[in-house]
């Protein structure tokens, strides 16, 4: 260390009788009681699927629609309330803010009519070219690895799809670009291409999901296509679900983007 590090870990040693607790489980119990009793859940409609829901594992998504319970651990909880705190503050500070966009088609087995739906967080006009843009805000725990290698497919196939839906419906024709916002210690924000098939890719992974709950049987769901989906940490269901998911086969043929 330099002198001038020496002389700042001198001058700011903990004081005598002093203790430092570090982990979000020293949170005094009524912010841990907000931060729980402030998860928004979003209500499962039968016959309605979320963008989102679609986008990420299957299986996951299976579970919580057969009724397994969500229960994230205090970190989970804590940047998810993060990234709605600012959704909340930032999204109505544009115009064009929260949009909501709806797709449906008929199940081509159960005829039954489908409904995808989706909603953006804001659009905004590039300051340099004066084009229109299409948002989505992501309040990552970090952005260390986003900064080398950008948003991740799952970031991009979300705005990509928005903008799909958008244009199917007649809607913000005149927005061709999408950007992921990623916020943490520091900002990164990628340009993503437009990608009209997304929206088709997604259907063939409903249309699936959809039979999949209609049959009880998750078995012909894809796998997690993310490592990091697996596990305690991320995939709420219980120990028994994850090792029966385990069992299942990957299904490498299933619709991916």
């Amino acid at each position: 260390m330099t002198n001038n590090e020496v002389d700042w870990v001198d001058a700011n040693k903990p004081q005598e009788g002093s203790k430092i607790l570090v982990g979000l489980e020293y949170l005094p119990t009524p912010i841990k009681t907000h931060l729980r009793n402030n998860m928004s859940k979003r209500p499962s409609i039968k016959n309605v699927y979320h963008v989102t829901e679609i986008l990420y594992c299957l299986r996951k998504a299976y579970w919580k629609r057969m009724g397994g319970k969500n229960d994230f651990d205090l970190a989970g909880l804590w940047n998810i309330y993060r990234g709605n705190t600012f959704d909340k503050k930032w999204s109505p500070l544009f115009e064009h803010n929260q949009v909501t966009f709806k797709s449906e088609r008929k199940h081509p087995e159960f005829e039954d009519l489908i409904t995808l739906t989706g909603t953006l967080d804001f659009i905004w006009v590039d300051e340099s070219s004066l084009d229109k843009v299409l948002y989505d805000l992501k309040m990552p725990k970090n952005v260390f690895y986003k900064k080398q290698y950008g948003a991740g497919k799952f970031y991009k196939g979300q705005v990509q799809t928005y903008l799909a839906m958008a244009h199917e419906n007649g809607e913000y024709t005149d927005v061709h670009r999408c950007r992921v916002l990623m916020l943490a210690d520091d900002l990164v924000i990628e340009e993503v291409p437009e990608r009209p098939e997304m929206l088709d890719i997604m259907w063939e992974r409903t249309f699936l999901f959809h039979k999949s709950l209609k049959d009880k049987n998750p078995n012909i769901l894809r796998g997690a296509e993310a490592e990091w989906e697996c596990g305690e940490r991320f995939c709420p269901g219980s120990v028994e679900w994850r090792l029966t998911c385990k069992q299942y086969p990957i299904n490498e043929g299933f619709p991916t983007y």
